[in-house]
């Protein structure tokens, strides 16, 4: 998605041909260099996928993420693991990991053990809420959760840091 297309300083045919090189670079594979493009104004919240498009909405990000982006493979008979991107606290839920469940399910309750970048066990603890975004309806607690679900888990977990690398969780 090439954003603010629509101020007078865009460079958008030049932005998409870094992108390709950038790609190219890496080594992206045949498939990879043939990624969609779409033009947007994300302050104006639309986006297209031709320049002259409609402007109206984000239809057309929703589409291309939908066409393009394979839905999560769930695999309820694996053990449960979780990789945590951010790391927070709540006065009252305490330490919250935020992440996409990889593998399994996750309920309330449930042993977990937190992993370092090296896979050592490094704290556990028990999942005491499973928080998700629902659209307007805004943070939902949930009893339990799988393969793909993006969620908070407040886990009892007593040590953790910013510059702390985490692996993941996992059922203890």
């Amino acid at each position: 998605m090439i954003n603010k297309v629509d101020k007078d300083t865009s460079r958008v045919d030049e932005v998409a041909s870094e992108v390709f090189d950038l790609f190219a670079f890496l080594d992206a594979t045949e498939e990879q260099l043939d990624f969609p493009v779409l033009y947007a104004s994300g302050r104006s919240g639309w986006a297209d996928l031709t320049m002259d498009g409609p402007r109206a909405d984000m239809t057309a990000l929703l589409e291309t993420i939908v066409k393009h982006v394979p839905p999560p493979t769930a695999d309820a008979d694996k053990p449960f693991s979780m990789s945590a991107v951010m790391l927070s606290s709540d006065p009252f839920l305490g330490r919250l990991l935020t992440g996409c469940i990889t593998t399994g399910v996750a309920r309330i309750n449930d042993p977990i053990i937190a992993l370092n970048l090296a896979g050592e066990k490094v704290d556990t603890g028990r999942i005491t809420k499973i928080l998700t975004r629902q659209g307007d309806k805004g943070i939902v607690p949930m009893e339990s959760a799988i393969a793909g679900d993006i969620v908070q888990v407040s886990s009892g977990f007593r040590v953790y840091s910013s510059g702390f690398g985490w692996r993941g969780l996992g059922l203890s």
